[in-house]
């Protein structure tokens, strides 16, 4: 079962941290938009939605929800880090590289049986894995 944004800040409240508006809202904003989201994305939306913030704060909660595990870094090879948030089921990733749409897919159970040849044939233990797919969407075909 996911999470809510509000069991999110409950978890941060245990841990000791205050709930700031950017911190819930970032929060929010992850959980709600469910695809990889740059720093400065979240920096437009936070202003568009609360008001300016300054990108050293957006940097600098991104870090205590990472160290928290509220968030996780996906990188697609581009130099940028993207955020989502922690606990959603597998999944990998479609990636217009014409504008930039990413769209979850689900194929983890070909990748598990593919994980456990691995592990047997090459007495190699994988913890985790990262496969995105990279195209053009239906927008820009």
């Amino acid at each position: 079962m996911q999470k809510t944004s509000q069991s999110f800040l409950d978890q941060l409240t245990t841990n000791g941290h205050r709930i700031t508006a950017v911190r819930s809202l970032i929060i929010d904003l992850l959980h709600k938009n469910q695809k990889p989201t740059t720093a400065l994305e979240l920096q437009n939306l936070i202003t568009k939605k609360l008001r300016p913030v300054n990108k050293t704060t957006v940097y600098r909660e991104l870090e205590l929800l990472l160290v928290n595990q509220i968030i996780v870094e996906i990188n697609f090879g581009d130099n940028k880090k993207r955020y989502e948030i922690a606990g959603l089921p597998h999944h990998h990733h479609l990636v217009c590289s014409n504008c930039d749409k990413v769209e979850d897919v689900f194929i983890d159970r070909d990748l598990h049986q593919l994980e456990q040849k691995i592990t047997k044939e090459k007495s190699f233990t994988v913890h985790s894995h990262s496969l995105e797919f990279f195209g053009l969407c239906q927008d820009c075909n």
